[in-house]
């Protein structure tokens, strides 16, 4: 190995130094070329400019953006319909008060009448048994009262339910849309 080493560090010989060019190709000193003028065409043109634009994330993005506003029709039909089916049920709810109200004043007015008889009959005190027979009236009035009474807290409960069943419906049919809105935004 001693002797290649010797030969790449021993001193050119008259014959390779004869065979060397005295000056370099090029000028080291020179100004670089300059790019070509613009009306010029280069003759190798841009691989990416010769190949088509790449349309398949748009066609997913549009279909993504389809799905979407079909769901939220959907939705939306769907709350739809759950907020028309409270609103009846708050507006039977209404009915069933009304006449549940008519019910109760009717009964308080033959309650007046009863007890209005009952103490006729008791100031003239003729007859004992009429005076029984109202008096059972009169109580059948009462428990009938305490009925109505306890129907109208039940009713009143039940439009509490719808009404708090209505709201729950509508809010969560509002955050559905807008949480659908927000991933369509996101998307568009």
């Amino acid at each position: 190995t001693a002797e290649p080493i010797a030969e790449l560090t021993a001193e050119p010989t008259a014959e390779l130094t004869a065979e060397l060019p005295t000056t370099l190709p090029f000028d080291l000193t020179a100004e670089p070329p300059t790019a070509p003028p613009a009306d010029v065409v280069p003759d190798v043109v841009p691989a990416a400019a010769a190949e088509p634009a790449d349309t398949s994330t748009v066609d997913e993005l549009r279909a993504v953006v389809d799905e979407l506003r079909a769901q939220l029709k959907v939705a939306h039909v769907r709350s739809e319909a759950e907020l028309q089916d409270t609103r009846a049920q708050v507006a039977t709810a209404a009915a069933d008060a009304e006449h549940l109200e008519t019910e109760h004043r009717r009964l308080l007015s033959a309650i007046e009448v009863a007890e209005a008889r009952t103490a006729a009959a008791e100031a003239d005190a003729t007859d004992a048994a009429e005076l029984a027979e109202l008096r059972a009236r009169a109580e059948e009035g009462r428990e009938a009262v305490k009925a109505l009474a306890a129907l109208r807290t039940e009713l009143d409960a039940a439009k509490a339910a719808a009404g708090e069943a209505m709201a729950s419906a509508t809010e969560r049919v509002r955050a559905e849309l807008s949480v659908e809105l927000s991933e369509l935004r996101a998307v568009a």
